[in-house]
């Protein structure tokens, strides 16, 4: 007998019992994926919630029978390894490597058992090579290419940033003022994937709607017309792509994108344009950051002669027009878009409306950017914005200066970065047979490790050894291509070599195909957008050339929110940094497991709280009191008890099942109040232990494992079925109304309160479709009866 808790004393003694290691078997799979982390070597909060989320799942699909595949591996390219490796005076290879061992060391402290004989590593030539082989084949099918494009530069980090990097004009990383350059880029046709990854969609049924509108909105397809005007005062013509051609005749001018080939066409004889272009183009680069800033341009003296209404206007510079979005030109029409009135109230610019809505508008204080009837429009008056659309694309298809046309707002995929450590990019430059990709039985390409820590942008270009090759096809001597993959190209394709990450023959070898789609993906809503994107574009790509057998790559999406303390997201910066080895050491791996679970959905954000984790280590104290002096169990049963357990039980499995692991604690510590607070330790106490222990492991498997006296390991045992008989007891049918009409009956525990019984016909299929996309006015409730819910 005891009263002692030693958490750390517990984990000790059950560590090497909590995790069956089956080999890999697609049949009855359940293929459980955490994103992989970068190897920083520190292990922060929003790994320990991202990773204790999948092993707790993994965990539960265990016990419920299912062959679970959860591995593990490391995103480990980069420029936070070259930099920190420059700054240490050490190879990236061995700085990666140590922190790799850390982090291991990390994983196992929290009891996170995840398949590490399927561990791979994106920088070894084993992973990448078949990067490269996916390359090539890319290639090959004309989907990847090489063109000269503008870039954000990072003048420190000496490499092109995505627009997504540049937060304020500087580099995310170095802090550094970004510039804008033209370089030699390799790039992928994503854009021909456009549709497909659009229309698949409409499939991604169990991901959160927020993510899926995101990817929608992304990929950006609109219809709408491209018009051409004729530039006056210089030769040349500018095509512009409008989703609201219906407001042309409103238009005031013609805005372009300072880097237009028009624009730098009149910087060469006018050095004060090209002054002003300059400052223009490095005022933001992000739509973000465009979207949120000062609307400026300048005048660069050419009009442009609208061909509807042959009227001439102005031709601006402005910063708020991308060159890779459209043609990289709008058209200004200040009365019915928000950008053009901040920039036409800027620049004293006429606002005139073409379009009314049949509201009165105050066009002194804000734009007009509904639909309507067309006024101010010439022979356009009267039609409806739709008609005049439909009419002006029929007039400039006619006379070959425009048509109607979808657009894309998503742009193809830039690959090349500038860098030492990252993945090199398997082409070869011949000056008899031009760009030829490496010969398959010549890959890897590996990086050389005779390097030296110069300037880190031309380590690869600067090492004869590597640049200086044979063309695979001529034989003659030639030149490697010195820039490296993006790392959203390793991350891209790696839940796909889990399955088989020591396969020499195939990128996934044939007998593990059917291991795909992933059954569930988690990770933080960061990556809600590239990373996802790529994967599923890459993903597609593999499945048209027969790797593999489903077209997504991920059927669940689970997005963790993010760990916060004191409103603010931890950070060294701000001073606000907990960690979990600090925590582990004071609380030990189950409390702060309970904690990072009970704290919030897993969803939402998870705001820090010194109670919390306090309040997670006293329940366990109190399991291990309990279960450190438990009484010999006696004859008899508790029929109310076995019933109120069955429903419990029966809630438990249900927000397992719906991800909503907060309530499974809370399941959890339901049936340990009846068990501690039955007066007897009767054979019906025994078998509600027994469920308790079941349903707590995939969250607190050490605790639960120290105590469990069963027959087998609890992770080989399997979850309890549910007595229905019993849980019937507490149960009575629920008639489930909308507008007075039955659309359903709901089999309710006796205690349901409103709320939960319109959450859960908000769950059930058969009343969710009469809810959906609309607003609840009113509830009327008739207990133990019927639920009639008034919408509109």
């Amino acid at each position: 007998m005891s009263n002692d808790y030693n958490p750390h004393n517990i984990q000790n003694q059950t560590a090497a019992q909590l995790f069956a290691k089956p080999k890999l078997n697609v049949a009855n799979k359940k293929y459980i994926l955490a994103m992989f982390p970068y190897p920083s070597g520190q292990f922060h909060m929003g790994h320990a919630r991202c990773y204790t989320l999948a092993d707790t799942m993994s965990k539960y699909y265990r016990t419920r029978g299912f062959n679970v595949f959860s591995p593990m591996g490391w995103d480990a390219f980069g420029l936070p390894a070259e930099n920190a490796a420059i700054k240490h005076n050490k190879h990236p290879k061995d700085w990666t490597d140590g922190n790799i061992k850390q982090m291991r060391e990390q994983f196992d402290m929290l009891g996170l058992h995840f398949d590490w004989d399927h561990e791979l590593k994106t920088c070894d030539p084993e992973y990448y090579r078949w990067q490269q082989w996916l390359f090539i084949k890319l290639y090959e099918k004309g989907l990847a290419y090489r063109k000269n494009a503008t870039v954000n530069w990072d003048p420190v980090d000496q490499t092109v940033l995505a627009n997504e990097q540049v937060i304020d004009g500087k580099g995310w990383r170095s802090g550094a003022p970004v510039e804008r350059k033209e370089i030699n880029q390799w790039f992928l046709k994503i854009t021909n994937y456009a549709d497909a990854l659009l229309d698949e969609c409409e499939h991604l049924t169990h991901w959160p709607e927020q993510v899926v509108t995101m990817q929608k909105n992304w990929i950006g397809k609109s219809k709408g017309v491209d018009i051409t005007f004729s530039i006056i005062g210089l030769d040349a013509t500018c095509q512009v792509y409008t989703t609201r051609a219906d407001t042309l005749l409103g238009a005031q001018a013609l805005v372009l994108a300072p880097t237009h080939p028009i624009c730098e066409a009149v910087s060469k004889t006018n050095p004060k344009i090209a002054q002003a272009l300059t400052q223009l183009s490095q005022s933001g680069v992000s739509e973000a950051e465009i979207e949120a800033g000062e609307k400026l341009g300048v005048a660069i003296g050419l009009t442009a002669l609208c061909p509807i209404s042959k009227r001439e206007i102005p031709v601006y510079a402005g910063n708020y027009v991308l060159m890779d979005y459209g043609h990289g030109a709008v058209i200004m029409v200040p009365a019915h878009c928000d950008r053009d009135y901040a920039f036409a109230k800027r620049y004293q610019i006429p606002v005139i409306p073409v379009v009314d809505n049949g509201k009165e508008h105050d066009y002194s204080q804000s734009a007009m950017t509904e639909t309507g009837t067309l006024i101010n429009s010439a022979q356009l008056t009267g039609l409806s914005s739709q008609e005049a659309i439909e009419e002006i694309a029929k007039t400039l298809a006619a006379s070959q200066q425009g048509q109607a046309k979808d657009q894309y707002r998503l742009r193809d995929w830039g690959i090349s970065r500038q860098r030492y450590w990252g993945c090199p990019i398997p082409i070869i430059y011949c000056d008899n047979c031009g760009i030829v990709p490496e010969s398959e039985a010549n890959l890897p390409v590996t990086l050389p490790t005779n390097i030296t820590f110069s300037d880190s942008s031309k380590m690869l270009a600067n090492n004869p050894d590597f640049v200086n090759t044979s063309c695979p096809k001529c034989h003659q001597p030639a030149k490697r291509e010195t820039d490296t993959f993006d790392t959203f190209f390793d991350s891209s394709w790696y839940y796909a070599r889990f399955l088989s990450p020591k396969e020499s023959n195939d990128l996934i070898a044939p007998s593990v195909t059917d291991g795909l789609p992933v059954d569930l993906y988690i990770g933080g809503i960061e990556h809600a957008i590239l990373h996802l994107l790529y994967a599923r574009f890459i993903h597609h790509f593999m499945h048209d050339i027969g790797i593999t057998p489903a077209k997504e790559p991920f059927k669940e999406l689970l997005t963790q929110g993010m760990v916060l303390k004191d409103g603010s997201k931890m950070s060294k910066s701000k001073g606000n940094l907990v960690t979990p080895s600090e925590l582990h050491k004071t609380y030990g791996a189950d409390a702060l497991r309970l904690f990072i679970l009970f704290a919030a959905p897993p969803s939402q954000s998870l705001e820090w709280c010194h109670s919390g984790i306090e309040g997670m280590h006293r329940f366990l104290k109190k399991v291990s009191l309990y279960f450190s002096n438990k009484q010999p169990v006696s004859e008899g049963v508790t029929p109310k008890l076995w019933s109120d357990a069955q429903t419990i039980l029966s809630k438990i499995e249900h927000d397992y099942e719906k991800r909503q692991l907060n309530t499974t604690v809370a399941g959890c510590m339901k049936l340990f109040n009846i068990i501690q607070q039955s007066p007897v330790r009767n054979t019906t106490i025994q078998k509600i232990e027994e469920i308790f222990f079941i349903a707590l492991f995939p969250l607190a498997p050490h605790t639960s494992s120290f105590y469990w006296d069963g027959e087998k390991p609890l992770s080989e045992t399997a979850w309890p079925k549910i007595d229905q008989e019993a849980l019937q007891q507490q149960t009575r049918p629920i008639v489930v109304q909308v507008n007075g009409k039955r659309r359903g009956e709901l089999n309710l525990n006796k205690e349901c309160s409103e709320s939960d019984i319109i959450h859960l016909a908000q769950e059930t299929l058969s009343i969710q479709k009469h809810l959906e996309g609309k607003s609840i006015k009113r509830v009327i409730h008739i207990p133990g009866k019927l639920i009639n819910i008034v919408v509109s």
